[in-house]
């Protein structure tokens, strides 16, 4: 209850443009959250972290709060909160003019929400509403930062995924998503990558999975406590490599010659950034 009152007072501020004010309570959000625990939060509160020293142009900062909400939300097995992470990621490298970067982070995520479609089906129309219009701005700086590396045909694949996600479109459109299709096109030299990050991530899901099934037991034995106690620290060895992975992934995007010279700002990317920060558990 704390962590989430103080995530409300938080965002007061940042709506009303006070971005020192809602990033003291945000810290205070995510610390509260950390001793409790509440992972979900944590994640929520380094999103919101993003946000706000993004609005600041502290890029070094927003970026380093994306990366962990990231690793959290990969532990966590929180897909919502992986795809938010990555789109924030895509966001602030826009912001920082890196656009080949910001596209590769941009079609991990375009991805992760292609997959969710199926569950799509379950939900009434208001939900299903609802979804295609969070979401929508990310699609289109998606497009935006591919037309404007002259990517037109990559940058429409994009647009008609969007298309994809409209609501009278969601149920016909299922078995083309069976079969593999409806997902961004990756160039070789970014499913390498993918590859690679989906490696690095699978080790740390595979520990937090563990230590969420031993901290749902309402009785552990003594072995069990050790148990979390060494995955705990496995967790943290996990998440600095990850980390260190999106380093070294961000650097090489960055050296390459695609990723260098004159970027225009991307409008949609502030835009974007606010409307990701409610993706959270609140």
């Amino acid at each position: 209850l704390e962590g989430r009152l103080l995530t409300a007072i938080g965002r007061l501020w940042l709506q009303r443009g006070e971005n020192e004010k809602a990033i003291a309570y945000f810290e205070q959000a995510r610390g509260v959250a950390h001793d409790s625990r509440d992972f979900g939060a944590e994640a929520n509160a380094h999103m919101n972290l993003t946000v706000a020293n993004g609005a600041l142009r502290r890029y070094d900062l927003s970026t380093q709060h994306a990366e962990r909400a990231l690793a959290i939300a990969r532990q966590e097995r929180w897909p919502a909160g992986e795809v938010g992470g990555l789109a924030m990621l895509m966001a602030v490298w826009a912001e920082r003019g890196q656009p080949r970067l910001a596209i590769v982070l941009g079609k991990q995520a375009v991805n992760g929400l292609q997959a969710t479609r199926a569950d799509l089906r379950a939900l009434d129309s208001t939900i299903q509403r609802s979804f295609v219009s969070a979401y929508e701005p990310f699609y289109r700086l998606l497009a935006d930062l591919l037309a404007g590396q002259g990517r037109l045909a990559e940058a429409q694949q994009v647009l008609d995924l969007l298309k994809e996600h409209e609501f009278s479109s969601f149920v016909q459109r299922d078995r083309i998503l069976a079969t593999g299709q409806g997902q961004a096109t990756l160039t070789a030299q970014e499913a390498q990558w993918e590859a690679r990050y989906r490696e690095v991530a699978d080790r740390l899901t595979s520990f937090g999975a563990r230590r969420g099934a031993l901290l749902a037991k309402t009785e552990r034995t003594p072995a069990e406590d050790a148990e979390i106690e060494k995955l705990e620290a496995d967790l943290q060895v996990g998440s600095r490599a990850f980390e260190s992975f999106l380093n070294e992934m961000e650097a090489a995007f960055r050296a390459s010659k695609a990723g260098a010279g004159e970027v225009t700002r991307v409008r949609e990317a502030e835009g974007l950034m606010e409307t990701l920060r409610d993706l959270g558990p609140g």
